[in-house]
This record gives C-alpha cells, structure tokens and sequence, in this order.
C-alpha cells in the first residue's frame, strides 16, 4: 500500500509541473465533505487526540474539484494525525458575513515546524528536517502536491506554526480582496 501510495504521488507531481493535471470543477457541498473526512479519519489518531469540525450551521457550497479538494484535505488531516500526539486536530470552516466559505483551516497541536523550515516543507521530496523523516515516515510530497493542487483550482494552501505548540494549514478559496469586501 505505501509504495502504490508513493507511485501515485510521484506521478500526481509529474503532472502537476508538466501542467497536465486536469481539474473537473463542479459545485462541492463543502460541508458534508467535512464529515466524511473526519468520519474516515477517525479512530487513526493516538489515544488522547481528538478530531473535530468545526463548521457553521447551514449547509457551504464551493466550486472545486471535489476528488482534488478531497485529497488536499486528507493529505492534511493525515499529516496533522502523524504529526500529533496529544491534543486537538481541528478541520474548519470559515464563511464570510454572507455565508460563503473563505478558507479551510487544518488546525493541530502537534510539534509543529521552525521558521527557517516553513518556505521549505512545500517543496518535492523536503520535511521539517532529516529527523522527521526518520521519526514519522513519509516522502515530502505531500504538502508539493496539495499546494500545486490548491493553486490550480485558484486557491491558495499557507501555514502558520510554533514548534512545540502546533500547526495550521490554510487553504485560502478567495484572494484578500474578496475576503474583506
């Protein structure tokens, strides 16, 4: 299963930098996304973490590639499940005063990522640091491949994090100017 899982991310990335990816946009019922996500995810964090949504009470449509969007949330609900070993992962929801969804947050406790190693971890192949990767597994594609993804459905994918405090991973659906107005 990780080998399938590496070939696949290896081709996803190909693809992505020869501009090959194809993307079906369609209208995404955002929040029943949320709940199978944290359904599926469920029962993979260690004892003592616990997964939540956080979501506003109506329903939240978005325009996306649901299978693309899909995968960029589980990439970073996964990383959050690894990278955490107490505390809270948090997958929300934010809408604008009219109720229109302006970002996804990927919120978690874990051990978060040094600033001079923050630019870093979006690259092919590249972690926090060597010690990661010997500590937690994985090839550092995943953040590549959900930050490529996010752009060519004309989102955005940010972080903010303080070692030892946690992480939250941004997936920004409409630019500041937007957001505001």
């Amino acid at each position: 299963m990780h080998l399938l899982r590496l070939i696949d991310d290896v081709l996803d990335i190909a693809k992505v930098e020869a501009g090959h990816m194809e993307m079906e946009l369609s209208t995404v019922r955002l929040d029943e996304m949320v709940h199978d996500l944290i359904a599926q995810c469920d029962g993979q964090t260690r004892d003592g973490v616990q997964l939540v949504a956080e979501l506003p009470r109506d329903r939240i449509f978005l325009r996306a590639d649901a299978h693309r969007l899909r995968q960029v949330l589980l990439n970073q609900l996964s990383n959050a499940i690894k990278f955490t070993e107490r505390g809270t992962i948090t997958l929300a929801v934010i809408c604008n005063d009219a109720r229109e969804p302006i970002r996804i947050e990927v919120r978690d406790t874990g051990i978060g990522v040094r600033p001079d190693r923050a630019a870093a971890i979006f690259n092919s192949f590249e972690q926090a640091d060597t010690g990661t990767t010997r500590l937690y597994g994985g090839t550092g594609l995943g953040l590549a491949i959900s930050r490529s993804l996010c752009e060519q459905m004309g989102f955005t994918l940010t972080m903010e994090s303080e070692v030892g405090v946690g992480s939250t991973f941004i997936i920004g659906l409409v630019n500041d100017a937007a957001a505001r107005g």
